[in-house]
């Protein structure tokens, strides 16, 4: 149970420090790390939580979804899995694309958050300006959103990759080492 509180607790993490940093289905083509960005903010604000992670590097699915496949073979009834990523059965699970899964997790995630959803809808984006680093463009954006009446304002980067034609969004440093322990500790159980 220690294992499972652990996964949720990096799970969490993960989904409220988004975003950070293909074969996607429905992916969008991102010309630019920019356009990138812009689809990423445009997801958040209408609530599309799959598209959201189909504009993820396939590495970083790959990884968060080694954990959800770990994970999910620990929950023996199936209940925890059903609830976190809001599907009727295990068999339905089974059945979901990567990125549907992720998209699932994460809306389960902002639906407890009171006020989260809204505020995403309602905040304002200004890209700021992109940073070129080896192979990847971190984006540097400001929201300024409000949450239960009071004012926010954050200054973040979306890192983008390319990947074949298109590009897509890299998870923080913070996050994706988090991850690697999480899948670690999760395979030794």
């Amino acid at each position: 149970m220690r294992t499972l509180t652990l996964m949720i607790s990096i799970l969490l993490l993960f989904a409220f420090t988004i975003p950070a940093s293909g074969e996607n289905f429905g992916a969008p083509v991102c010309e630019t790390p920019e356009a990138l960005a812009q689809s990423c903010i445009n997801s958040l604000q209408t609530g599309d939580f799959v598209a959201f992670a189909t504009l993820l590097h396939p590495e970083e699915i790959e990884l968060f979804t080694d954990i959800i496949d770990i994970a999910s073979s620990m929950d023996s009834t199936g209940s925890v899995t059903m609830m976190l990523f809001h599907v009727d059965s295990p068999d339905d699970f089974a059945t979901m694309d990567k990125e549907e899964l992720i998209g699932n997790f994460l809306r389960v995630m902002m639906d407890q958050q009171q006020g989260i959803l809204e505020s995403f809808r309602t905040a304002t984006f200004t890209l700021l300006g992109s940073v070129p680093e080896k192979d990847m463009v971190h984006v540097l954006y400001r929201m300024s959103f409000v949450i239960q009446g009071i004012p926010f304002e954050t200054v973040d980067i979306i890192t983008a990759r390319q990947y074949e034609n298109t590009w897509r969004m890299e998870l923080d440093a913070e996050i994706k080492g988090a991850l690697e322990v999480l899948k670690t500790k999760l395979s030794n159980n």
